[in-house]
């Protein structure tokens, strides 16, 4: 019998001069174990680095809805972009999805069988389907084009599959609905114990049964599927470990839908949700190390965080982060900026991402503290979801004394006048007041009355304020020793003041007015004015625009 020689490679085992055929056929049996066993190390290793069972997704966008319900605009484009995040940070196969655009009944009857043939065909008992719907509906269907698809039959389709987890994702009008055929209702996310022997059925639906689901042209697609698509690249990472789970990524978009909403609508939508799981565990739908590139914001980073493309006009997260930890947002190829609120400070910084991981610092920002700046020329400014604010109050009155010097025609000494003045002031803007004034000035009799508009300067301190303004009026002369008593004139006013806030309702002011007579002639009226102005009990209450 032959001599074995090792070869200094590990694991390789070289065989010379065989003569004996029970050797050759142990020799044959070893070399089919050896193929058979390292054929199932590769998958194995496969397996263990993808992470995931087999997953399979149908994926569903309709723009159009039929000729009853305007056409939407971004139910496609939403489908389009799940379907991607799924291929790349969810461990879904290109394979094993389908993007479906403007299907109507019958296309999306035929992938419905095309999907079912190849989960049994591929037999994996540990495996997850996920099917998603961006577009219209009513209570009992999708509405795809001119034609109906029944939510029951969806729902019968999703139970019936024979992977061992079923996520529905339903973006639609009245949505709820799905959830309520047996027994769902609008609640708070569901939590479970973080094992992974689970299965069963999630179904998350972007709002109540009796609610509509809204899209948002500054978010550029649907408002809940904008917030979930963020979610599952890093902004709902609320344990930081990397791993998206369904309960981290609802928990997100529920808040999220809610807020923004609430914000731009003033129709509050609310996700739902009905989950039957067997056993414990949660769901990973996504993982953020098989992301091709994105940024890393490291421990130094804290407080409210937006990351957007260059011109401002597409969000990609939208997350709280705390110092001594790091967050991970997963991203394409582009230029974009970072936007962060802190405190009183605002920092933003700029960076091109090209198939890499950007590393993210405090450092790096540039800050720009919360103040009122006044803008020289054409500015850029971060956008904010606060626009300026105004007094509920916009009616403010006082009373002042009043001491002027006058020259009247016919009299060519200069005489003074004092009294009071009654002062009625009607917020129009930030830089606007309207204001309306009654005079009475003696010796003799002076009255008038005067309405125009102030304009108000920018201050360092919100507490002073500087203004000047015209107006016109009428006035009435009855003065001794004069030609010209007891007549009415036209009147031109123009004054510049100075105004100190004393409390929350109460201002002291000071002005200098001009005002010219004609009545007939020209007689002229030069002083001062000192009085306070009062506004309404609700001045320090401020609304949103």
């Amino acid at each position: 019998m032959g001599g074995r020689v090792f070869s200094p490679r590990l694991g390789s085992l070289k065989t010379e001069n065989i003569q004996s055929p029970i050797f050759s056929r142990f020799v044959g049996l070893r070399r089919l174990m050896t193929k058979n066993l390292l054929l199932c190390l590769i998958i194995l290793l496969c397996r263990m680095q993808n992470g995931f069972a087999a997953r399979y997704a149908l994926i569903v966008g309709c723009n159009n809805g039929g000729d009853n319900v305007s056409a939407l605009q971004y139910a496609e484009k939403d489908a389009r972009e799940f379907a991607g995040i799924l291929q790349k940070l969810g461990g879904f196969e290109s394979r094993n999805v389908r993007t479906l655009l403007g299907v109507d009944s019958t296309g999306l009857t035929r992938q419905l069988g095309v999907m079912d043939s190849l989960i049994r065909t591929d037999k994996d008992p540990s495996g997850l389907f996920l099917f998603y719907y961006s577009g219209h509906a009513d209570a009992e269907h999708f509405l795809l084009g001119n034609q109906k698809f029944s939510l029951k039959k969806i729902q019968g389709f999703i139970d019936d599959i024979s992977s061992s987890i079923k996520v529905g994702v339903f973006d639609a009008c009245n949505s709820g609905a799905v959830t309520t055929l047996k027994g769902g209702k609008r609640a708070e996310p569901f939590y479970l114990q973080p094992q992974q022997n689970i299965k069963g059925r999630v179904i998350i639906a972007s709002s109540a049964a009796t609610e509509a689901a809204q899209e948002s042209k500054t978010l550029k697609g649907s408002i809940f599927s904008h917030h979930w698509f963020n979610a599952l690249r890093g902004s709902a990472d609320f344990q930081g470990n990397g791993r998206i789970t369904i309960n981290e990524a609802y928990l997100y978009s529920y808040r999220k839908t809610i807020e923004t909403t609430a914000l731009i609508a003033g129709e509050v939508q609310h996700p739902v949700f009905k989950f039957d799981i067997l056993g414990q565990g949660d769901i990973v739908l996504t993982t953020l190390s098989k992301a091709e590139g994105g940024v890393v914001f490291d421990q130094s980073c804290e407080g409210k965080f937006l990351v957007l493309s260059d011109d401002y006009m597409d969000v990609f997260a939208d997350f709280s982060k705390k110092p001594g930890a790091e967050t991970f947002i997963a991203l394409g190829q582009g230029d974009y900026r970072v936007i962060n609120a802190n405190g009183n400070d605002v920092g933003t910084h700029a960076f091109t991402l090209r198939d890499d991981v950007y590393r993210m610092s405090a450092d790096k920002l540039l800050l720009n503290p919360v103040k009122t700046t006044k803008k020289k020329g054409l500015t850029v400014e971060p956008p904010t979801n606060e626009k300026e604010t105004t007094p509920l109050s916009v009616y403010s009155w006082g009373i002042g004394a009043r001491f002027l010097l006058v020259h009247m025609e016919g009299n060519r000494e200069l005489r003074h006048l004092s009294g009071v003045s009654f002062k009625n002031v009607l917020y129009l803007n930030q830089r606007n007041n309207l204001f309306f004034d009654a005079h009475f000035l003696f010796p003799g009799i002076v009255a008038g009355a005067d309405i125009g508009v102030d304009y108000l300067f920018e201050t360092r301190e919100k507490r002073h304020s500087v203004f000047i303004g015209a107006g016109v009026g009428a006035y009435y002369l009855d003065t001794s020793n004069t030609k010209l008593t007891r007549r009415i004139g036209a009147a031109l006013t123009v004054h510049a003041g100075y105004c100190v806030d004393l409390s929350g309702r109460m201002q002291l002011c000071f002005m200098a007015p001009y005002t010219v007579v004609a009545s007939p002639g020209v007689h002229h009226f030069l002083g001062l004015e000192i009085g306070c102005i009062f506004s309404g009990p609700y001045k320090d209450v401020k609304v949103l625009h």
